[in-house]
């Protein structure tokens, strides 16, 4: 990063949150990553609770879990100067954002907030600019691609998702955040 002179706004980990045993190694782990970003100037940790295995949904009970060591690690990293925001695949968008929202319920909006991925949120059936609207206090940073009838496409440009409408609910919103632009073959 310094020899090229680049930035390393976030470091990206995953982890299992929703389960206790698992969540006691997971928090220390991302913190030790943490430290790691901090020398190198990162200003984020972006982490994305594991899934169930099989896909099932997460127990309300497990998003309780949940929620509690994601309130830890962003307590740990505010005291380290970071944030901790939360990035999302399908699983947690699937049933009207029920994990998503479990999330945000639970957790402290001080030390805990979202990398919302516009993309995945459309593939799991919601409207990205809604919940960028409802959250809209949340959303620290952005990942963003595009696709053309559902298949991602491998430059940003126009396709399923109006970026130029995005570019306004930005402006609406009062986003100052990070935006990763995602390019994927599929």
């Amino acid at each position: 990063l310094k020899k090229h002179s680049l930035k390393a706004p976030s470091l990206y980990h995953g982890g299992v949150y929703h389960e206790q045993e698992q969540a006691e190694r997971t928090v220390p782990e991302t913190l030790a990553l943490a430290n790691h970003a901090v020398t190198v100037g990162c200003g984020m940790i972006n982490v994305n609770p594991s899934p169930k295995k099989g896909g099932e949904e997460k127990t309300e009970e497990e998003l309780i879990v949940q929620a509690e060591y994601l309130n830890k690690l962003g307590s740990e990293l505010y005291k380290m100067g970071l944030g901790l925001v939360l990035h999302n695949h399908t699983p947690e968008i699937i049933n009207d954002a029920r994990e998503l929202r479990a999330n945000c319920a639970y957790t402290n909006p001080r030390h805990v907030n979202l990398c919302l991925d516009t993309h995945w949120v459309l593939r799991g059936g919601l409207d990205p600019f809604n919940l960028m609207r409802a959250y809209r206090n949340r959303v620290k940073s952005l990942h963003i691609r595009n696709s053309i009838d559902g298949v991602w496409s491998e430059a940003l440009g126009d396709g399923d998702i109006n970026h130029a409408e995005m570019r306004n609910l930005l402006d609406e919103i009062g986003f100052n955040g990070w935006i990763f632009v995602e390019l994927a073959y599929e």
